[in-house]
């Protein structure tokens, strides 16, 4: 009889227990549940506390997080999960919820104070403590403040640290998820201190962010870089107005539905994005950005600003943008630039549309790299209504000028009439021989 018992001991009992794995139902108290959800403050805290102390003896472990299994229902956060005393979070921490997200609902569902839920901390700072940072994984939940506006600043999750965040929720926050870090230091974590930080390689999925005050996704640093941002939904964002908008974009910068502002650039892909309140929809800026939005849908009217010259709007369907960079839809371009590098002494380009930066020019020709070019122009003239071929950056301009039209009695054609003006020659008439 006492060996069938222990035979049967022996296959309900698991001969091992996975390590690092938590599942907050097993560590919320007598008194933070109700039928619907629990107050996960303590179930964090206790929980986190107990990897940290599993995870102390545990060789090369400095930067590896614990699997934190959150349960569904409707939860609510007063405090920001933190590593213990640290200010956020280190080490490299899997937070899972059930998912199911439909309709601004998921089945793990987080009613949060205004706080920041997650935040990653950079290495700078966790190497000061003994730890390392590592990339944070939010998967399946949702993130929800309440609404209007907020006395402070709110950011639901805010990283110092690379991310990845798989089919999650964000309602009414001020900006959703912000990303912003740099090797230097500059950006710090906190008004005073500066620790290095490096958030570049972020891979975000099925993200929703809903009427946030200020941007939905914000992203900024020399070192947030080579991002992939796939299926992103920005819906009704920069809510804020009046002093409180003045002073989210005092602390932040000017609002966009996506703010794109790393060094190098990230990429976005299939993602929509709604109304955001008279701001662009999204903005890549930052001289060195060559940022993509592939196939993006901006359902509302707000123009996406492409103010980074080397950044790309490709496919999908939205107003005409703003700024110098290169849209593509269909066949049509705003802009074109060709360069012709087959002798690498003699570099010429040809220029179309935005990347002329001029106004009015269809197009222009100039030689590169010899400190002085002085590229060959056509433009469009309003006021005279004149077509203008002209040599720029020259102190006293030399012009070709096609005129489109003369009213009676000068003289006109069909092809109208062709101007010279040069430093040396005050103003041709049709009678000179170098206007026939």
């Amino acid at each position: 009889m006492e060996s069938l018992l222990a035979l049967a001991l022996s296959i309900i009992t698991p001969a091992w227990t996975e390590p690092y794995v938590y599942h907050l139902e097993d560590w919320v108290g007598p008194n933070d549940c109700t039928a619907l959800g629990c107050n996960l403050d303590s179930a964090f805290a206790a929980a986190i506390a107990d990897c940290e102390a599993s995870l102390a003896g545990a060789p090369d472990r400095a930067g590896i997080g614990c699997k934190i299994y959150i349960p569904a229902g409707d939860h609510t956060v007063t405090a920001p999960v933190t590593t213990g005393s640290d200010p956020g979070i280190c080490r490299a921490y899997s937070f899972e919820g059930r998912g199911g997200m439909a309709n601004r609902r998921a089945l793990t569902r987080i009613h949060a104070a205004d706080v920041t839920v997650f935040r990653g901390l950079g290495f700078g700072y966790c190497r000061s403590v003994g730890k390392d940072a590592g990339t944070l994984e939010i998967k399946g939940l949702g993130i929800e403040y309440a609404s209007g506006p907020k006395a402070t600043p709110v950011i639901a999750i805010d990283m110092e640290a690379p991310v990845r965040i798989e089919n999650v929720w964000i309602r009414y926050p001020s900006i959703g998820l912000r990303i912003h870090a740099d090797a230097d230091g500059s950006n710090g974590f906190d008004s005073g201190l500066s620790y290095a930080s490096n958030a570049n390689v972020s891979r975000i999925w099925d993200l929703t962010t809903e009427y946030t005050r200020h941007a939905g996704v914000w992203v900024d640093g020399s070192d947030t870089n080579a991002g992939a941002f796939i299926g992103l939904n920005i819906n009704t964002a920069c809510y804020a107005t009046g002093t409180e908008m003045a002073g989210l974009e005092a602390e932040f910068g000017d609002c966009a539905g996506l703010e794109e502002s790393s060094f190098l650039g990230n990429f976005v892909v299939a993602s929509h994005f709604g109304i955001a309140a008279g701001h662009p929809d999204f903005r890549f800026t930052a001289q060195s950005n060559h940022g993509t939005c592939l196939g993006c849908y901006v359902e509302g009217p707000d123009a996406p600003d492409l103010d980074a010259r080397w950044s790309q709007w490709i496919g999908g369907l939205g107003p005409v943008p703003t700024g110098s960079g290169f849209r593509l839809d269909g066949p049509r371009a705003y802009s074109l630039d060709v360069e012709n590098r087959k002798d690498p002494a003699n570099v010429t380009n040809f220029r179309m549309g935005l990347a002329a930066n001029e106004g009015g020019v269809y197009w222009k020709a100039d030689h590169v790299g010899d400190g002085s070019s002085w590229p060959l122009r056509l433009h469009w003239v309003p006021a005279s209504t004149n077509y203008r071929y002209d040599i720029g950056n020259v102190s006293v301009g030399r012009v070709w000028e096609i005129e489109g039209y003369y009213a009676a009695p000068e003289p006109s054609t069909v092809l109208g009439h062709v101007t010279y003006y040069d430093p040396e020659v005050a103003e041709c008439v049709d009678s000179a021989p170098i206007c026939q």
